[in-house]
């Protein structure tokens, strides 16, 4: 049903009400009252009995009231008049009310057209052996590329990621941004439908550092997210993605997304 049907039930309601003022303005006028029941002593202004009539009963009592409550002759016009302009001024607030919606739906549109939508496309990944005095046995190299798919540039560009070795069959916690590592990108801004290339590192220790070269018995988990600045100065936040890394097609990584680590843009 549509959100505006409520001003068909509102006109088709002012209009009987309009009617049903106009037949009591006639109703009104038809009952002309002779004599003012509030008076007292003779209503013949000292006429003799036999020379005026008394048409009292001609009138029922209760139209007199009616009549001095609206004062008829006068102020119905004004009574008609002021309630046409209440339902014309509610009217009127509640158009610009949804006009204003309008508005707030067409400019939302029309920045969700218009803005930046940053995401990383992926290259190369390499795993590297070392033996640091830190302890540290492992470094894993991403090469991304921050592309911008939208229509405006996106500036100030932030990636804030994280790298651990994914547990088959396990559910790891997703990290929140404020636990990532952030990159700053080495460019004030990404144009629209441009990119930028970097790459993102994580040294640390595991058990058995040559498994994870094959992708078969370890793999590696990867989150991420990107802040940046829109066309209209508004800070943007990507969704959370994570996922993990495979040979697939044969020769070639792929990052596979997880769903479960995937949370909606607020």
């Amino acid at each position: 049903m549509s959100k505006f049907n409520w001003r068909n039930g509102f006109a088709s309601g002012l209009i009987v009400g309009s009617v049903l003022v106009v037949l009591l303005c006639v109703a009104v006028g038809l009952a002309t009252a002779t004599i003012d029941p509030t008076t007292s002593g003779n209503a013949c202004g000292g006429a003799g009995s036999y020379d005026c009539a008394d048409n009292s009963e001609q009138v029922p009592y209760g139209w007199y009231w009616l009549r001095r409550a609206f004062a008829v002759e006068d102020t119905i016009a004004q009574w008609v008049m002021m309630a046409f302009t209440i339902a014309a001024a509610f009217l009127l607030l509640s158009t610009l009310k949804t006009t204003q919606g309008m508005a707030r739906d067409t400019r939302d549109i029309g920045q969700k057209q218009a803005r930046a939508y940053l995401f990383l496309q992926f290259g190369d990944v390499e795993f590297n052996v070392v033996d640091n005095k830190d302890g540290s046995n492992l470094v894993v190299k991403i090469g991304v590329n921050l592309t911008n798919s939208g229509s405006t540039p996106g500036y100030s560009p932030i990636i804030y990621y994280d790298i651990q070795e994914a547990v088959r069959s396990e559910i790891i916690p997703q990290p929140q941004p404020e636990n990532m590592k952030s990159s700053p990108i080495n460019t004030s801004f990404i144009p629209a439908k441009g990119k930028s290339k970097t790459n993102l590192s994580r040294t640390w220790r595991v058990d058995d550092p040559i498994a994870f070269q094959g992708f078969k018995d370890r793999l590696v988990r990867f989150s991420y997210c990107v802040n940046f600045l829109d066309e209209f100065e508004e800070d943007r936040w990507t969704p959370i993605i994570s996922g993990t890394f495979h040979h697939w097609p044969e020769g070639s990584i792929s990052f596979l997304p997880d769903k479960l680590h995937e949370t909606a843009d607020g």
